[in-house]
């Protein structure tokens, strides 16, 4: 099992990756398309993650919900109210 500065660590190493890979792929391809076109790229690809997260979080709070119509008090507290 991984100490809790090991997690702490695993997810500094993973935020890390998960900018630095993109930038420097936007970095080589401002050589060959410039930088306008990079830009737009570039933009285009995060309002498309931030679309899919967006929708997974969506999809996952309303797939969350108590299926019983009498649901508990603090199922509705912590899901919210069905739709």
């Amino acid at each position: 099992m991984l100490s809790r500065w090991q997690r702490k660590y695993d997810q500094f190493f993973l935020h890390y990756i998960a900018f630095s890979i993109p930038v420097v792929a936007a970095g080589a391809a401002t050589t060959h398309v410039g930088l306008h076109g990079t830009a737009l790229a570039y933009c285009s690809t995060i309002a498309v993650l931030v679309a899919v997260a967006a929708g997974s979080l969506i999809f996952r709070r309303r797939s969350a919900l108590p299926a019983d119509p009498a649901a508990k008090a603090s199922d509705i507290r912590r899901y919210g109210l069905p739709r």
